[in-house]
């Protein structure tokens, strides 16, 4: 009897080490497939909400994103619109008619400057382990992140190419929490070639301010 207590214990001790060996791995593939698709280029319809600590929303819209590598084009309709090469980019307003040009910092890790870095370096600044219902939770190794703990929650599907992004959840230092619900989402992306380009054409009739 003793012989078996001590083989138990053993096993479950066995079991406890292997747990987030498993959990990790499983997690890393989800988000070795994210990082694929925006290699790959992919395009998507959103939508977005932000609410307070207290859990009121304050603010919602819908939007579409096309990403390749480190460029990517984001929209929202008749409010603004972000268009960025990897190497610059360009904040548009349309309710003031003002254009931003901007030097694009590919090695910030502000999720606001540059949403992209998340996929490129997940692996070296966030703690990955596996969450609730086919989702991956990220907690920044860094104590002075702005967004300390990021949730993605992936389409679920017993093969890797189903594994597509279906919501992201990030938590704010202060307490806040926004929300982007992924309503569709296409790769490679369908998106005109063009559409990372910082034409002159696409400034007509803005005010151009640069910020370089």
């Amino acid at each position: 009897m003793r012989a078996l207590k001590k083989y138990m214990k053993l096993l479950f001790a066995a079991l406890v080490c292997a747990l987030p060996i498993v959990a990790n791995a499983s997690a890393n593939k989800y988000l070795e497939y994210l990082r694929g698709w925006v290699n790959a280029g992919c395009s998507m319809d959103f939508e977005f909400k932000a609410a307070d600590r207290s859990g009121r929303e304050v603010l919602s819209y819908n939007g579409t994103l096309v990403i390749k590598d480190k460029s990517y084009a984001l929209a929202v309709p008749d409010a603004m619109k972000v268009i960025c090469n990897g190497k610059e980019k360009i904040m548009i307003n349309e309710e003031t008619k003002e254009a931003m040009l901007a030097g694009n910092d590919a090695q910030s890790r502000d999720l606001l400057e540059n949403p992209l870095q998340l996929v490129f370096d997940y692996d070296m600044s966030y703690n990955i382990s596996n969450g609730r219902n086919d989702s991956v939770v990220l907690r920044d190794k860094s104590k002075h992140s702005a967004y300390p703990e990021i949730s993605i929650w992936f389409k679920a599907g017993s093969q890797a190419g189903s594994w597509v992004p279906q919501r992201f959840e990030i938590r704010g230092k202060d307490g806040s929490i926004y929300t982007v619900i992924i309503k569709s989402f296409s790769s490679p992306s369908k998106a005109d070639a063009g559409v990372f380009e910082l034409s002159p054409g696409k400034l007509s009739g803005y005010k151009l301010i640069d910020l370089r």
